[in-house]
């Protein structure tokens, strides 16, 4: 780790849990994800069985149907949105069946 690393890390450690969270997140986007997260605060994600889903703060939808599906972690109430979104992002890229069992599914 650089100088400038470690300048940065002490930076980040002192930043607000959202702050935390976007710089997080967009470490994790995939060179197709950005753009679309910064201009409309959503990504597209293609899960580990082949599933498209459109991941948004608040939703995730089901491109195949256009239904949405909800899961969430653990204490995701008091999460940055970010985060939240970065967790459903893998888990659906890691284990979409997994995940499929436990979501609700919404009607609209």
């Amino acid at each position: 780790m650089c100088i400038r690393d470690w300048v940065l890390y002490g930076l980040a450690s002192r930043a607000p849990p959202a702050q935390k969270a976007e710089a997080l997140i967009r470490k994790w986007l995939s060179p197709a994800q950005p753009r679309e997260y910064e201009k409309r605060k959503r990504f597209e994600v293609t899960g580990s069985a082949g599933g498209r889903y459109l991941i948004a703060p608040g939703y995730i939808r089901d491109l195949a149907t256009g239904k949405h599906i909800c899961f969430v972690p653990e204490n995701y109430s008091v999460l940055p949105a970010a985060d939240v979104m970065l967790a459903r992002k893998i888990t659906l890229e890691n284990h979409e069946v997994g995940a499929l069992k436990v979501a609700f599914r919404l009607p609209y």
